[in-house]
């Protein structure tokens, strides 16, 4: 058996287009031969930049529920980062959407509910530390009642 031509020809593969060599065969069925995956993956081109759960940062969002849902409004929630006692971010209660905190680095962290002004509504938790991780979405729901 010889080798008639050599060509390259793109193909996907994980984490973008991989080069990878193609021997046509002289018997002119031209059935591809591929080299070592390892050789395929030194000869891979440069990808473009892709997000990965390793890059792309952690949030944490919850919802708002209960019989007194529409008092939201009364409400804001406070993010603090572990041993700090400073508030990293504060932001109202949204008897919609909820709450969102986005662009976290992996850690734990306190979430604080707090009332605007003074009322008899429970906040069911008022306080709860979560867990974030890179690429994770962490979800801590609240219930007004």
């Amino acid at each position: 058996m010889s080798v008639s031509r050599l060509t390259a020809a793109p193909l996907p593969g994980p984490g973008g287009p991989v080069v990878s060599h193609w021997l046509s065969l002289a018997t002119g069925m031209g059935l591809p031969v591929v080299w070592a995956t390892e050789v395929a993956r030194n000869l891979a081109l440069p990808a473009d930049p892709v997000a990965t759960p390793a890059t792309v940062p952690g949030s944490i969002r919850g919802a708002v529920y209960g019989p007194a849902r529409s008092t939201a409004s009364l409400f804001h929630i406070s993010l603090y980062a572990e041993n700090d006692p400073k508030p990293m971010r504060s932001l109202p209660l949204d008897r919609e959407r909820g709450y969102r905190f986005q662009n976290l680095p992996d850690g734990t962290y306190w979430l604080e509910v707090s009332a605007l002004a003074s009322t008899a509504i429970r906040v069911s938790p008022a306080g709860q530390w979560v867990e974030v991780q890179q690429g994770q979405v962490a979800v801590q729901d609240l219930l007004l009642d």
